[in-house]
This record gives structure tokens, sequence and C-alpha cells, in this order.
């Protein structure tokens, strides 16, 4: 069902830096000579009015209604889809999210190296998009999770499918909006281990239904040793990613909303969730309740008190008391 993309290697375009005016002295241009700073404000318009100008590879439709999740791994993004989707309309259609952009650094620099060097305007992004409006035409909403790996400021194929993002943004029609979901980062860090530690032992998530599940999640959420050593710098290095991806998404001018994890799922009440559908303009036409939140996610999985699950928990508070991340502590 899904278009393949053809293997090409892609180079980054290069940069030309502007010229400063000498003040030292008077130059005369021949009339029929064009300067290098010039030719570049030519083409840089040209190009402008290219991309501003560029056709659509398909129609993007209003409904189902395009988004992107965009969050660290760990993040809580399946459960937050799945509550999206079904209280969107999505019941029968309640399909799992695709990291369509690479699960990992390495799958994620290798979709982007084959995007076809051809398409400069962010068209892989809409094709599949569209191809998933096609393939669940009732649905309430449909997307794809982009991971922000390295791969999101270096790849010249992603900047140009944030670029198109911001385009769509401003010529004022179907937008592909995008939900920046975030996390307590330790809170990630702690789920990365548990995941790793116990791989091929637990399901990444549980139906409210499987008892089995549920019980071994407890477990494996109980009791273990974090480790310390690199605790500080794996902290500094998510929350630098974090910061950067914001950066980039206000830079291109992406349609973005920004939830947290906590308000999400452990909120007092459901307004994040009603702020969200409201953002997206799909969904509940009223107040979202917790109660339509807990009947669309999935189990609980996750025990919320440190103490609870680390046993080095002490030597944690050592390590990150005084810093910029002891208040993630709970």
């Amino acid at each position: 069902d899904r278009e393949k993309i053809n293997d090409e290697q892609n180079l980054p375009l290069p940069m030309l830096e502007r010229q400063q005016p000498s003040h030292d002295k008077a130059i005369v241009v021949p009339r029929n000579l064009t300067t290098r700073s010039q030719k570049k404000k030519k083409d840089d318009h040209q190009h402008h009015h290219h991309r501003r100008h560029h056709s659509l590879p398909c129609t993007l439709h209003k409904n189902p209604t395009p988004i992107i999740l965009m969050s660290l791994g760990r993040s809580g993004t399946a459960s937050m889809y799945q509550v999206l989707s079904k209280l969107a309309g999505n019941q029968k259609h309640a399909q799992r999210i695709i990291e369509y952009t690479g699960s990992s650094t390495k799958s994620s620099e290798s979709f982007f190296q084959r995007i076809p060097a051809t398409d400069v305007n962010g068209d892989w992004l809409v094709k599949y998009i569209c191809s998933e409006q096609k393939r669940f035409p009732n649905a309430g909403i449909v997307g794809f999770k982009w991971k922000p790996y390295e791969t999101i400021f270096m790849k010249e194929k992603a900047l140009q499918g944030l670029d198109l993002l911001g385009r769509l943004k401003e010529e004022k029609g179907t937008q592909i909006k995008v939900i920046r979901s975030k996390r307590n980062l330790l809170d990630v860090v702690i789920s990365r281990y548990k995941h790793k530690g116990n791989k091929g032992n637990i399901n990444a998530h549980c139906r409210k239904d499987d008892e089995k599940c549920v019980q071994q999640h407890m477990k494996a959420s109980t009791g273990f040793v974090l480790p310390t050593r690199s605790l500080l710098s794996q902290l500094k290095e998510l929350n630098d990613m974090e910061m950067r991806t914001d950066r980039l998404l206000s830079k291109m001018k992406v349609p973005t909303i920004h939830v947290s994890f906590e308000k999400l799922f452990m909120g007092t009440d459901a307004s994040e969730w009603t702020r969200t559908f409201a953002f997206l303009g799909v969904g509940p036409s009223g107040d979202v309740s917790m109660a339509d939140v807990e009947e669309a996610s999935h189990a609980a999985t996750s025990i919320p008190y440190h103490n609870v699950t680390l046993s080095n928990y002490a030597e944690v508070v050592d390590v990150l008391l005084g810093t910029e991340f002891d208040s993630l502590l709970h």
C-alpha cells in the first residue's frame, strides 16, 4: 500500500556567503556584468518563487485530518495516537501509528537517503499522507510519527519536508499539523532501560483486558537499577535535542502544538486533550473527560514513583541533586 522510494544519494546544497560591501573605495561595475551577490539574490528569488507555487503531487484532503506526532522514543506517542484516533472517530480504524521516517538514527538516515534527488519540495511527505487518506477515508485522523534524530537537522530531505509544512500553513489551505509531545526525560531514560533489559519478555503496550501483560510490566517497572555513570550526559543530550527541535519547527514556521505526556495521562482533568483536539479541528466538539481518555487508551504500565521503580533511587538523587534535572525526580 505504501509507495516505494527510489534509492538515490543526495548531497546538501552549498551555502553561499553574502559578501560584505567595502567602505574603502567605490567599485564601478559594468552594466553587462552581474555580481555574485546580485546573481545569488536573483537565484534565491527564483527558488523561493518556485517553491511557493509548486503543485502538490497528490490531492491533500481536509478529512481525514492529517497530522504528524513528533517526540522522542518512549514518550507515549503510541498511546497518545490511540486516544486521538479513537476520539476523532477512528473506532473501526484505530491503526497503529508508523514511525515512517525511521525508528533509529541509522534507519532514519537510510530513509532520507532513499528519497530521490528530484524530490526537492517535500513531496515524499505529502505522498504518504495522501496514501493514508486513501486507505482510511472514513477515519478522523491519519498520520505518522517523526522521531527527531540528528537527521532532522542535517538531512536536506528532512528540512524540505518541514519547509513544506510551513508553506502549507502560509497558503491557507489544508495543513499537516504537528503535535509536539514531551515526557519527563528521566522517565524516558528509565523506560528505555526497562524495555532494553526486558527485550522479548514484555510487549510495548498492553490492552486493558490483558492482565498478564500488565503484571509483567509492573514487575519490570519495580526495583531495577538505573545506571548513573552517564545519566547526566544522557539527560543533557536528550534535553538539547528537544530544544533544538523546538527552535527548528519555529524557524520553519511549522504549525505546531506543544503538549505534555504528564498532563495528557496523569493530569487531574483532560484540558490538554481538549486543547489538542481544538488545535486539530477534529474530534469531540466539547470538553474531553478523563473517563473518555481512559476508555480509549492502553492500560497504564508505568509506576509514577521513582523510589518504587528504582532500587538505587538514593544514588540517582545524589547524581541529579543541584543540577538542572533535579526537578525530574518524583
